[in-house]
This record gives structure tokens, C-alpha cells and sequence, in this order.
């Protein structure tokens, strides 16, 4: 056997073909390979190491103060390795080649004078090593061969030619090929001798070059000279070697010339000032210098400023005069991309490793960055041609380039200073924040962070802005401050905000440079609702998009603590006795995961199963914070999941609303039931017991706020008046009872129980009974036909309701003629002399002038979003639903909702006029523009256009939208839940705040300025309102609350009226799903409004849930396939094999189905829909 065979024979022992088990007997592997095998894994651990010791070397351009003590390590490891197979000739052979490569990559390195003359030699001596063992097996090779190789053949060898024979005759009858065999594998068996021949070219080319490069290093370490720059040339003949080798020298030769005119120069000052410095009495180059100075700058930006500065003076780089650009040296234009070439295949191939100046350790090296990353950094920085210029644009932050693991302090500077990393010195940062090292109190920490921040606005560098908290449901970390100056603020870390939480109102600093870009999925896009509404991402499965940058800020105080830090939850399912600390999991997603140290863990904790715990909720509140930790304790159990008393209290403890009843001395501070007005209160206010005056309410209400009254002039006009409860003359400001109920703020619905926002024994006493005579504010105009308001005037009055009518009531009289006998006992009881047919033509009066008050508004632009409301039977003994029904909205409700409107105006116009700083108004924004983007830009992939972005263009497009679609209840149902989600919240505020008139705007309205009067029973906001109307109408002095205390008020009246409705909603839909749950299923009718690959979303056209349809949930009968349209899906076909008569059905944007509402897991979910 040749050595080109031995050779092939090395190569191929890898590579067996096997042969079914039935043609060839299983043998174990022989000698030859258990050595080869123990070989290339001697191979593998000598490359690994000197892949360790290359990429140690390269990165000496940086690192060079740790090169002692990684080196004899590194030399430690080699000797071991090497002696691991000392006579295993394969492995010398391989290595050799191996090492010959690693060394063209370290070569260039080792012309930089920086190593301590000790340490080069033994590099130089540890390579010289390799070199020797590398000589060494390639004679033992090439010269004799071994003792194994004359060996016999094994029966691994025996294996090889009954394969090949059995692949032989496979061929020449032309069988299939079974098992591992394929055309593959012949095609490798033919070619195996090409590859054998191609290794053992390779290792005597390499063998010569390795020669080569390490006597040129021996030599220019003897003379003690700085060693020449070596090239990597390509593998070549065996002329080759002596072709790089006059390369070299003619670059030795070049790079002697360059040092003595260098030297010959030094008579001028240096370019570079720098100091003599020297080690082991031996001066430091200045090539030592310069790379020291730079790991000195671990700043890239200042790292880079510095390089480009030297490159400048030595005339690497000039300058453009015309216009300012730094470009490269024209006579190194040649030379510059093969030398960034080389270089960036060094960096490609360097391991990771740890960095360690002066105590901080960095972690650099290979990044593991994908290939197409790298290839468009390289494109990117090519397109630039070598050029450079001064001003540095700021790369935009991403949300997570603020370390989380640092300080408040760290954070804030890493923020101000627009730097990834911070410097070790950190008196080189623009912004400095410094505190003394003692520990500081909560006034002196205060005092140093205002006085920072008022340095940073000072300097513009940014400004002040206060305003509410929002988490971010998908990502509790982050959080958003709405600021008009910049729009949402994001605030990336806990520690950032100061663990400020949810609805908390904060002073935050807005930094005027960097800015972030967040992704659609965990930000929220507008100010109108909570982070969980996000908006439906373009009606389909959409990839994760990025919207506009927000600016960076920070939280510096924390001005209200609205957050109560107490929430609901269970512990987590890993929960296990022996932890220090269990993991409490709120149920409301805006709050932190709550760390409960083991002595605040509840008895049942330790007593009992902890898989029985788990379905337990408790409250637990937030007390401290450690890193990013919240620490906990629990502080009740409130019962066990399912249960509905425990969710209900639970629903009210997550959304932070205080249902405490008012105790014995707040009661006994009341009016005595019965009331008597006093005599004296009869002259100060008009007396309207004798007029007509009666309510409409739903059937069941009991705080009966408003009540109505008409009459017709002399001259032919109408008197329409509106008369409100007068709760301000009960509620006195700054009471006992006052600093209560501005916490509660409104009355609480749920659909067991109302929580009303006054004692019981006062909301009966405001209640505008019938028969009984009360207090109240009214609201008169004059009218003509055709509900033009005439005159306007405002009293405090006395009335005397005659009657309690519901809305039925009063539906009743409108849908019959006007001279249809009424029957009394249809309707309900009625005081003081009053006769039914005067209240049915009051009512046919209202309901005409209404209605042309409701055109108007229309026209004007006045925009109606209708949601289904649920009322629930419930069982009396149990308490569970039994059934339920959607409430109606008739012409009756809409009637009253028209002249409320028009009295909330009217007094918002007439209190702003007295007060234009100190009024409580209400306020509603235009659209978020980038959910509408979003909005108009999903309708678009249907065909659908939706133009505008006023309220009057809006409600017009969307009606032509509705009324040429396939199905228009559909299609309706999909565009209120649609059109809901960009809008804004409507928020109340003090006057004072507003700085423009459009800030007074009500979009949904379409009114110039709008405020809450007519309910203050159930809302905290009227009862201000009141009480600034009857200062307006020197009844009563003028509050003597500031702007800013009115500001805040306002804010807790929108955080807690948010709230309520929040409890409200998830109140009814728990009574939804327990209903679902016990009957089973219902069939309900559904419109389409999103379709993915996986999964249909629909609307419950009847109750308003909106509810994934997963196509693999679905029963087996169905069968749904999505089309793909342009770029997303428009389309999924449905049909039922079962059903021979029914063709397949296509699906699209609001289409109406026929689906199988239940509940698994207590979650809303359709498993079957209908042909």
C-alpha cells in the first residue's frame, strides 16, 4: 500500500458506507480506527486551544497588560495536549496543516513592539514547538511508514470492500438502493481519491510555509528588530513560498526606509505628545502608545474621535476644505481593501474572552452576529469609501440598551450623556450625577436629583413634564407619560420611573436627544385606553412593526402614589416549601411579578399541599423594592377561584376601587330623614313645586338625579327646563365627608351590587322622589319649532316631581298616536294633581325638539359609537345568573341623552365665562394618528377607504362604508369595535391647564367645550361643577381650592371613573362566562373582524365579545382554510364535508357566521360554527 492510499485511507475513515444489515454483518471498529478516531480528537482539543491562543493575540491590540499571565496558561495547556498521543504520526501530520493556518492569521500581528521581550521569545519558542511536531510526523510520514499501516487488513477494511462490491452489483443490476445507500454515496466513493490527493498537496504546502514564516520570526527577534509584516498568501506550488518571501523582504525593505525617515524627522515636534514612558528601563513605541491610549478611551465614540485625530496627523486621512469631509489618503487607496479585508476575517475569527482593566471586566470577541448582519454592516461602512466625517450622527437607542442592572444614578447618566456603556472615570461624562458615598435619606436623595435635573434644563438638554404613569401590559418594565410637547415618553426600567406603578402621578424629565423606537406589540398607541386595547394590527396576522421614536425621559419624583400597591393573585404553580421566597403572580398584568419571603408566606402555605394553594387568591401588597424585585406580603386570602363573591372582590381590589362603607360618625354628621328645608333656604332659591316636573329612569334605578319640565309661552316658544339633584348643598367642601367621597370619586355597578359613591341615607335624601319636595339646580331655555334656543337662564330651585316614569314609560306614549286613550294603570303612580294626558304631550314635545337638537348635532359632526350592554337575571338564593338580556336603546333613552347633553354644555359655556381658571371641564381628543394609520391602512387591503380624520368625515365614510358592505349589521358590529380603539379618552381637567382653545374640544361631540352636570349623585366631577355654577350665580362664594388642586382632583376623578367602568365590564362578562359555563353553549350570530393563518376572530354581534375561532379547536366536520392574498390573508374558505348540499363558503372582512359560543378553562371560546 502506497502513502497516497494511507493518505486516502486516513481521510475516508469517516465517511462508511453501510449496507443493510442483512448483506453485511456488523463488525467492530479496528485498530486503525480507534487510533485514527483518538487522533482527530487529540486534533480537534490542540486546535481548539490555538484558536484560544490566536484569538488571544489579536485581541493583544487591546488587552496587551494581561498577555503574562494568559500566556502561561496557554503554554501550561499546549504541553499537555501535545503529549497526549505522542506517537500518533496521523495527528502531527493534520496539526501541522492546522497550525500553519493559524499562524497566517497571527503573523501580521507580531510586527506591533508591545510585548516585554521575555514573553516574545516564548511565543515565539511555543510556536517553534508546533513547527517541530508538525516536521517531525510529516518525515515520519513521507519517509517510512508505520508499523500499523503494514498492518493486515482489518475487518473494518474487509467492511470497505464488501460494501463497495455490494454497491458494484447494486449498480450493474440496477436494484434500488435501500437503507443509508444513495447516489450520494457513490458519487462520495468516486470522488474520495480527488479529496485524498487534494489533503496531501495541502499539508507539504503548508508544511513550507509554516517554514518560512517562523524562520523570518526567528531571525527578526535575534537581530532584537520589530518583526516585518507578514502576508497571508494563497496555497500555492511549491514556487510559491520563495515568492512570498521577496514580498516580505521587499516590505522589511519599505518598512526600514518609512523608520529612517521617521528618524531623520524627529528634529520637528512630534505629532503625537507622549510622555516617556518605559518598562524594564526599555521605552514604550509608539505603536504601544497609541493602542494603550486607546483601551484607555473605553468610550467607542471617543475611541474612534482619537484614532481619526492620529490618523489625521500622520497623514493617514485629510481633509476636504469645501466640504468638511475627512476621507482616506488617496496613495492608500490601493492597499485599504485588501487590509480591511484581512483585518475583518481576523475579527470574524476570533473567539470570545474576558477583558480586565483596572478591576472592570468586559466580555468582547465574537458576538455572535449572524453572517447577514455582518454582510450589511461590511456593505453599509464599503459605501462609504473610506470616508469619515466629524460629526457623528446618535444612534437611536433601543429599548433595551439601558442596563437594568444599574443604578438609578447609572441609569440616568447613561440616559443624559446618550452612551451605551459608561466610563470607567465618569468625570469625563458631559452630565456628571454625583452623590456622596453615605448613605442619604429620602429629602437629601431628593434634594441631589432636583438639583441635577434643574442643572440638565437649565443647559436645555430638556424639560420637566408631570403627568400619569401607563405600564405597558405586555411588558411591565416599560412604561409611557402622554406629554404634548413629544407625545408618549418611554420610560425603559422599574427603576427609571422609581418604581412608580400604574395611575401613579409622577414628575418626569424629558431628554431632548436620544430617542427609541418601540415595537406596535408592546406599546401602547394612544392616550384613550389602557395598554391592553391594543389595536386589532391591521385586521390580520401582521409582523411586528415599529412606530415613531419616543423620546427617553425619567421619573424624578413621584408627586401621588394613586397606586395603592395591593393586588390580587395566586402563587405560582413552582412553588415548592423549601424556596427562601415564593413567586406571587397578580392577575392584573401592569403589576410585577411579588417575591413573598418565607416568613410573610401565609400558614396554609406551610401547612398545606401546595397544589391546593394554588387555586387560592389572595391580596397581597408591594412593600419594598430590591433591583428590579418587588418584595411582598400577603395580607388576606380572599377564597378560592371560581367562587363569585371572591372574583367580584377581587375585580374591585385589581382595579384599586375602595368600597369601604362610611362609618357610624360620618353617619350620624347627616340630615335626619325626614328633611324639612329649611324656611330660610325657600328665599334664596325659586320655588317650582307647582310646576309639571317629573323623571325618566330605567325601571330599576333608585339615585334619580334629573328630572324634566316643559311649558309653552305666550309667544308661541317653549320653556324646556332640566333640574339636577343639588348634592353640593349636602356635600359642603373640605368636610369630613368631602375628603371621603373625593377618594371614591363615582358609584361603582357591578351586577350583584352598586357601591354608591354617598351614604345610602344621602343619595336617598338627593333622589328626586316623586311627591317629595327637593333641592335642586335648573336649567331653563327658551325655544322656537325648530329647537333654536332662544334665551338661557340659570336658578336654584325647589321642586316637587309628580311622577317616577322608566323609559318603557315613556316609550309607551311616544309609539302611540297623540289621541290614543291612555290607560293609568299602565303606568305609574302620579302626585300632585298632574293628569297623564299632560305628561304625554310634555313628552311628545320633548321627544319632537330633541329630535331636531340630535340632527343638528349630526350635522354638526357628532359621532356615535354604540356598545352592547348585558343585564343579568339573577337566582335569589344562589346568585348565579339564570339568564340574561342586551340592553336596549330606544327613542326614549335617546331623548333624555339629548338634553342632558345640551345642559352639560350650556353650563360648561356659562361657568367658563365666570371661571375661566378654576372650571372642572371635559375634554376629548382627535384620534390617535397612528392607530388611524393602522386603521386605514387594514380597511385598504380589503378595498375599503376610510377618508378623514374629523368626526363628521369619519361618521360619513364609515356609514358608506356599512351600507355597501355584504351584510351591514356585520359590518356595523366590526366598525364600532374597530373605530372604539383609536379613540382618546375623555379626561376631565382644571381650565387653568388648558393652553390652547382646541384643548376645551369634545371630538366625539363635536362640541367647542363640554363638562358633567347632570349626575352628582354617582359622579364627584358634578358636585364641582355645582358647586362653581352656584359661586357663578353668587349663591355661595367661590371655591377656595388652587388650579392645581382642582388638577388633581380631576385626575383622580378620571382614574377612578376608568376604573369603575373597567370593574363594571369584567364584572359582566364574569356573570357572562359563569352563565356559559353552567348552560353549556348558546348559538349566536357573529361578524368577522380579523383572519390569520391559525386562527378567525370574530364579534358576538349580539353582546359585543370579541372571540378567537382556532381552526385546529374546531370540530372535525368544519374545515377552514385561509388564502393568502397580496402580502397578508384577505380570505379563508369554509366549508362542511358532511354537508353535500352546502358549497364552500367564502369568508371575508365582516361576514356574518353562525357559531358555538362556550367556555374552556373559564375563557370564552367557539368550538363549532354552523353552515
Amino acid at each position: 500500500m502506497n502513502q497516497d492510499d494511507e493518505i486516502t485511507k486516513t481521510v475516508l475513515v469517516t465517511h462508511e458506507v453501510k449496507a443493510p444489515d442483512n448483506n453485511i454483518e456488523k463488525t467492530k471498529e479496528s485498530e486503525n480506527v480507534c487510533i485514527a478516531s483518538a487522533g482527530r480528537r487529540n486534533l480537534d482539543a490542540i486546535c481548539d486551544v490555538n484558536r484560544y491562543t490566536i484569538s488571544f493575540l489579536l485581541e493583544l491590540r487591546d488587552k496587551c497588560i494581561t498577555i503574562r499571565d494568559e500566556l502561561r496558561f496557554k503554554l501550561v495547556d499546549f504541553k499537555i495536549l501535545t503529549h497526549s498521543y505522542p506517537n500518533n504520526v496521523e495527528c502531527d501530520v493534520r496539526r501541522g496543516a492546522g497550525i500553519s493556518k493559524h499562524i497566517s492569521h497571527i503573523t501580521p500581528l507580531l510586527h506591533l513592539d508591545m510585548f516585554i521581550d521575555e514573553d516574545l521569545h516564548r511565543i515565539v519558542a511555543n510556536y517553534q514547538q508546533i513547527r517541530n511536531v508538525a516536521q517531525n510526523g510529516a518525515q515520519k510520514w513521507f519517509s517510512k511508514e508505520s508499523d500499523w499501516i503494514k498492518s493486515k487488513p482489518s475487518s473494518s477494511q474487509k467492511t470497505e470492500k464488501k460494501q463497495k462490491d455490494y454497491l458494484k452489483d447494486l449498480m450493474k443490476n440496477n436494484k434500488p438502493i435501500n437503507g443509508l445507500i444513495s447516489v450520494t454515496a457513490i458519487e462520495e466513493e468516486m470522488t474520495r481519491a480527488a479529496k485524498a490527493e487534494y489533503l496531501k498537496k495541502q499539508i507539504r504546502q503548508n508544511i513550507s510555509i509554516v517554514n518560512d514564516k517562523m524562520d523570518k520570526l526567528k531571525n527578526a527577534f535575534k537581530n532584537k528588530q520589530p518583526p516585518p509584516i507578514i502576508t497571508n498568501p494563497a496555497p500555492s506550488t511549491s514556487k510559491e513560498p520563495s515568492k512570498s518571501k521577496n514580498r516580505t523582504e521587499s516590505q522589511s525593505s519599505t518598512s526600514s526606509k518609512r523608520k529612517s525617515k521617521d528618524k531623520s524627522a524627529k528634529s520637528q515636534k512630534d505629532r503625537v505628545q507622549q510622555p516617556q514612558l518605559s518598562i524594564n528601563n526599555s521605552p514604550i513605541t509608539k505603536e504601544a502608545y497609541l493602542i494603550l491610549s486607546l483601551l484607555s478611551l473605553q468610550n467607542p465614540v471617543e475611541r474612534e474621535q482619537y484614532l481619526i485625530k492620529i490618523a489625521k496627523e500622520r497623514e493617514l486621512l485629510q481633509r476636504n476644505p469645501e466640504n468638511n469631509v475627512i476621507s482616506l489618503n488617496p496613495k492608500y487607496g490601493g492597499i485599504f481593501p485588501v487590509i480591511k479585508k484581512q483585518a475583518q476575517q481576523n475579527i470574524d475569527q476570533m473567539a470570545p474572552c474576558v477583558l480586565q482593566i483596572n478591576g472592570d471586566r468586559k466580555k468582547v470577541g465574537n458576538n455572535n452576529e449572524s453572517a447577514a448582519g455582518r454582510n450589511n454592516e461590511r456593505k453599509n461602512s464599503s459605501s462609504n469609501n473610506g470616508q469619515v466625517t466629524d460629526e457623528n450622527k446618535k444612534p437611536k437607542f433601543k429599548p433595551d440598551t439601558i442596563k437594568k442592572e444599574l443604578s438609578y444614578q447609572e441609569q440616568v447618566m447613561q440616559i443624559v450623556n446618550e452612551v451605551e456603556e459608561l466610563p470607567k472615570d465618569l468625570f469625563k461624562l458631559k452630565h456628571n450625577f454625583r452623590m456622596p458615598k453615605q448613605p442619604l435619606n429620602e429629602e437629601m436623595y431628593q434634594e441631589y436629583i432636583d438639583k441635577f435635573v434643574k442643572t440638565l434644563v437649565d443647559q436645555g438638554a430638556g424639560h420637566l413634564h408631570e403627568g400619569e404613569i401607563r405600564i405597558n401590559s405586555k411588558n411591565y418594565t416599560q412604561a409611557f407619560v402622554c406629554d404634548k410637547e413629544t407625545r408618549d415618553v418611554f420610560i425603559g426600567t422599574p427603576c427609571l420611573r422609581r418604581f412608580a406603578l400604574q395611575s401613579d402621578l409622577v414628575q418626569i424629565y424629558v431628554h431632548h436627544g436620544i430617542e427609541v423606537e418601540v415595537p406596535v406589540t408592546t406599546e401602547l398607541l394612544n392616550e384613550s385606553s389602557s395598554i391592553e386595547e391594543t389595536p386589532i394590527e391591521n385586521g390580520v396576522e401582521t409582523e411586528p412593526t415599529v412606530i415613531k421614536p419616543k423620546k427617553l425621559g425619567f421619573v424624578t419624583k413621584i408627586l401621588e402614589k394613586r397606586n395603592k400597591r395591593t393586588c390580587i393573585g395566586t402563587f405560582s404553580d413552582k412553588f415548592s416549601k423549601e424556596l427562601k421566597s415564593a413567586r406571587f403572580v397578580p392577575r392584573d398584568v401592569k403589576m410585577p411579578i411579588i417575591h413573598i419571603p418565607k416568613q410573610n408566606w401565609p400558614n396554609a402555605l406551610l401547612l398545606e399541599d401546595p397544589k391546593d394553594v394554588e387555586n387560592i387568591v389572595y391580596l397581597a401588597e408591594i412593600i419594598d423594592w430590591k433591583g428590579d424585585r418587588a418584595i411582598g406580603n400577603i395580607l388576606k386570602p380572599l377564597g378560592k377561584c371560581g367562587d363569585l363573591e371572591v372574583e367580584n372582590e377581587a375585580i374591585l381590589v385589581q382595579n384599586n376601587l375602595d368600597i369601604t362603607p362610611f362609618s357610624e360618625e360620618i353617619i350620624k354628621q347627616l340630615p335626619s330623614s325626614p328633611y324639612i328645608i329649611p324656611e330660610e333656604e325657600f328665599a334664596k332659591r325659586k320655588d317650582l313645586r307647582n310646576m309639571t316636573i317629573f323623571t325618566i329612569d330605567p325601571l330599576t334605578a333608585r339615585d334619580l338625579d334629573d328630572a324634566l319640565s316643559c311649558r309653552k309661552l305666550e309667544n308661541g316658544n317653549y320653556e324646556i327646563g332640566v333640574h339636577i339633584s343639588d348634592v353640593s348643598y349636602f356635600l359642603k367642601e373640605g368636610s369630613d365627608l368631602d375628603n371621603i367621597v373625593k377618594e371614591k370619586a363615582t358609584t361603582i355597578y357591578m351586577v350583584d351590587n352598586v357601591y354608591h359613591m354617598l351614604p345610602k341615607p344621602l343619595c336617598f335624601l338627593c333622589s328626586l322622589l316623586p311627591g317629595e319636595d327637593k333641592l335642586a339646580f335648573s336649567v331653563f331655555w327658551e325655544m322656537n319649532e325648530d329647537a333654536k334656543i332662544v334665551s338661557t337662564r340659570f336658578a336654584r330651585t325647589v321642586i316637587n316631581s309628580c311622577t317616577q316614569f322608566a323609559y318603557e314609560h315613556a316609550q309607551k306614549i311616544m309609539d302611540m298616536a297623540d289621541d290614543a286613550p291612555l290607560d293609568e294603570k299602565d303606568f305609574p303612580q302620579i302626585f300632585n294633581n298632574v293628569k297623564l294626558n299632560e305628561i304625554r304631550d310634555i313628552i311628545k314635545i320633548l321627544q319632537k325638539l330633541a329630535a331636531k337638537l340630535r340632527k343638528a348635532r349630526m350635522d354638526n359632526g357628532a359621532l356615535k359609537i354604540d356598545q352592547p350592554k348585558l343585564s343579568f337575571r339573577l337566582n335569589p338564593e344562589t346568585g348565579r345568573p339564570v339568564s340574561y338580556a342586551v340592553y336596549e336603546l330606544k327613542e326614549a333613552n335617546r331623548m333624555i341623552e339629548d338634553w342632558m347633553l345640551l345642559a352639560n354644555c350650556t353650563v360648561a359655556a356659562f361657568i367658563f365665562k365666570f371661571y375661566p381658571k378654576h372650571s372642572i371641564v371635559r375634554g376629548h381628543s382627535h384620534p390617535s394618528d397612528n392607530s388611524m394609520d393602522n386603521l386605514e391602512g387594514m380597511l385598504k387591503k380589503f378595498d375599503l377607504v376610510l377618508n378623514g380624520r374629523g368626526s363628521k368625515e369619519l361618521r360619513d365614510s364609515m356609514e358608506q362604508i356599512i351600507m355597501a358592505s355584504e351584510s351591514p349589521a356585520g359590518a356595523r358590529t366590526v366598525m364600532n369595535v374597530l373605530l372604539s380603539k383609536p379613540m382618546q379618552r375623555a379626561k376631565y381637567f382644571c381650565s387653568g391647564y388648558a393652553t390652547k382653545p382646541e384643548d376645551f374640544y369634545h371630538f366625539a361631540l363635536a362640541v367647542k367645550i363640554y363638562t358633567h352636570f347632570t349626575s352628582p349623585i354617582r359622579r364627584y366631577a358634578d358636585v364641582m361643577v355645582h358647586r362653581t355654577l352656584a359661586a357663578a350665580l353668587k349663591y355661595t362664594e367661590p371655591s377656595t381650592r388652587t388650579t392645581e388642586e382642582l388638577q388633581s382632583l380631576a385626575g383622580i376623578c378620571n382614574m377612578q371613573k376608568w376604573n369603575a367602568k373597567n370593574a363594571g365590564d369584567e364584572c359582566s362578562e364574569l356573570y357572562f362566562r359563569t352563565y356559559l359555563n353552567e348552560v353549556g353553549s348558546i348559538k349566536a350570530r357573529a361578524a368577522v373582524i380579523a383572519m390569520g393563518t391559525y386562527s378567525l376572530e370574530v364579534v358576538l354581534m349580539e353582546t359585543g365579545h370579541t372571540i378567537k375561532i382556532f381552526y385546529k379547536y374546531l370540530e372535525p366536520d368544519t374545515i377552514i382554510k385561509p388564502q393568502l392574498g397580496e402580502t397578508k390573508i384577505t380570505k379563508v374558505y369554509i366549508w362542511w364535508p358532511k354537508e353535500e348540499n352546502i358549497k364552500p363558503r367564502k369568508i371575508t372582512l365582516f361576514s356574518e357566521l353562525n357559531v358555538q359560543v362556550t367556555t374552556q378553562k373559564m375563557k370564552l371560546a367557539i368550538n363549532k360554527v354552523f353552515p
